[in-house]
């Protein structure tokens, strides 16, 4: 279970003991949060969404940021699995009003509920990026900001 955080939450009904789903997804190495002040998009690294803090500074500009492929992110994955959930808080701490715009990568995609306007962070303001495995084979995410 390296890597894993276990929530005792009943699988199914009728309660089967032992039966739980995995929540969340935790990186087994320490890893500090990442400070990125790039001037252009970044398109982030799986261990920067697996550190679980980013904070962002657009430096002049807004930016469009995009995540990483969803076959890099599982492939950074200690025994992934679907269901699992990262979460990563990412923060926008421009010194103007820049604004930072989030993207899928390649195989993510955003829940189709989500319109886009809640994928956008303005200045000084931070949001809880939570990104759900859907396959493992065919390595895929849906991501909820």
């Amino acid at each position: 279970s390296v890597g894993v955080r276990w929530l005792a939450v009943q699988a199914g009904f009728p309660y089967v003991p032992g039966a739980f789903w995995v929540a969340e997804y935790r990186n087994p190495a320490t890893t500090a949060p990442v400070s990125l002040a790039t001037a252009g998009n970044v398109t982030y690294t799986p261990a920067q969404i697996l550190a679980g803090l980013i904070v962002r500074d657009c430096a002049g500009l807004s930016r469009a940021d995009v995540l990483p492929t969803a076959a890099l992110l599982v492939a950074a994955m200690t025994n992934p699995q679907v269901g699992q959930v990262i979460e990563t808080k990412i923060v926008n701490g421009s010194d103007a009003a820049e604004v930072l715009t989030i993207g899928a990568g390649t195989g993510g995609d955003f829940d189709t509920n989500q319109v886009a306007a809640s994928r956008v962070l303005n200045q000084n303001v931070s949001k809880i990026l939570k990104i759900r495995i859907t396959d493992v084979a065919t390595p895929a995410y849906v991501a909820y900001l």
